[in-house]
């Protein structure tokens, strides 16, 4: 691999969207190697690609069994690989377990080409990634209580899909601060997973 290029895990058990996807980001960047694609990734697939130098995983946020992806994000954490989740829909309660696993956060299916590079130059820095689907399963925690007010109807806004930029404008909270309390809160969502095994 060269400095240049952009090494991506896809764990998606989707056969056919798996490989449309692998199509697309081919074709998305001449940069980006996709250095495993695969409907789940065990210890060994981890310990791979950690080898290989992936910059980012990709992760449906559901086992086939419909249960949240918590296993695989934890492991990949532990690995030191950056995890994005993507989904076409996943609940609020089901995207904070995510978070609190490890994951940066949620990009809708349908939007995953448009975000990548921002994805892509986010995950050396493990910060969350700001998105509505984000703000959504931070609302459902009890460290939102510690927010502001005007911090907490700015997320409460952009959690209903109100473009971020204009809730931080509407209730006169700096992007900068704003991003210091997201990451504050998630921070609080891992918390008590820092330092033991992963659960199911």
């Amino acid at each position: 691999m060269t400095p240049d290029q952009v090494s991506l895990l896809i764990v998606d058990d989707h056969d056919d969207w798996r490989a449309g996807l692998v199509r697309a980001l081919r074709s998305h960047s001449p940069a980006v190697m996709i250095a495993y694609a695969g409907p789940d990734a065990d210890d060994a697939i981890i310990a791979g690609t950690q080898r290989s130098g992936v910059v980012l995983a990709l992760i449906d946020a559901h086992t086939p069994d419909g249960s949240p992806s918590i296993v695989a994000v934890a492991g990949l954490r532990d690995a030191g690989i950056p995890v994005a989740v993507v989904s076409a829909h996943v609940e609020p309660a089901a995207l904070a377990e995510l978070i609190a696993a490890g994951a940066l956060g949620c990009v809708l299916k349908s939007d995953l080409l448009d975000c990548l590079d921002d994805l892509i130059a986010l995950a050396p820095t493990h910060q969350p990634y700001l998105t509505a689907a984000l703000s959504a399963s931070l609302l459902t925690t009890a460290a939102a209580q510690a927010l502001s007010d005007a911090q907490r109807q700015a997320l409460q806004w952009h959690a209903a899909g109100v473009p971020l930029d204009v809730a931080l404008r509407s209730h006169g909270v700096a992007r900068g601060e704003y991003s210091t309390v997201i990451g504050e809160l998630v921070q609080a969502l891992r918390a008590p997973r820092h330092g033991t095994g992963t659960s199911s």
